[in-house]
């Protein structure tokens, strides 16, 4: 059962950051299409739980596609063939946006290049993917909807590993605000220090 495990367990992580923050993006107080222009960190924030659901779907997509089962163990295949063909109508309503992969490869994750290398910016973007925080509200609910399915069908499965499964993650060792700023002024004392040498008439300062 080790490899439905394994999916079972990247599909509830995935659904739970999923919802969490489509309930934060919907709660974003400072979302007015007039004023997006104007909102500098709020409207980053508010842009950056977009794009991790965006994200996020994708890598449950390509989880649901490549490995969901493809490379389960063959008792349970038939049955998730069944809970694929329910799935049907989210699948096909997620297939609409065609270019949802290549926003998430191309403008969110990778270095706003495509894959000619070109920077996404020296073209027009008009990418056939959810763009507005109500286009990316219904793809997460599309998938939540498509785990809750898996869900049901896999009921036994997923309480088994909620019981048995502990996360190997090693134990944070601490880092407070007084590290990172001991840091950030080395180096910066470093960077200003290279300035002189190179016979530069400004400073750094953070």
């Amino acid at each position: 059962m080790e490899k439905l495990i394994d999916t079972l367990l990247i599909f509830n992580k995935l659904y739970i950051e999923i919802g969490n923050r489509t309930i934060a993006m919907l709660k974003a107080e400072s979302y007015d299409s007039k004023k997006a222009n104007s909102l500098g960190p709020d409207m980053s924030i508010l842009n950056s739980l977009m794009d991790m659901n965006i994200i996020d779907s994708c890598s449950f997509l390509d989880e649901y596609e490549k490995y969901f089962g493809v490379n389960t163990e063959e008792k349970y295949k038939n049955k998730i063939l069944e809970v694929k063909a329910i799935c049907k109508p989210i699948i096909k309503q997620i297939k609409k946006w065609k270019d949802l992969r290549l926003v998430r490869n191309s403008f969110l994750v990778h270095n706003l290049r495509t894959r000619d290398n070109k920077m996404i910016f020296r073209r027009e973007i008009n990418f056939d993917a959810p763009r507005g925080i109500f286009e990316v509200e219904l793809l997460s609910n599309l998938i939540l909807l498509l785990f809750e399915v898996i869900e049901k069908e896999f009921k036994v499965e997923l309480e088994y590993v909620k019981k048995n499964f502990k996360v190997n993650i090693s134990p944070f060792k601490g880092f407070t605000k007084d590290d990172c700023w001991k840091i950030l002024d080395k180096v910066t004392t470093e960077l200003n220090n290279n300035l002189k040498i190179y016979n530069r008439k400004y400073q750094i300062n953070i």
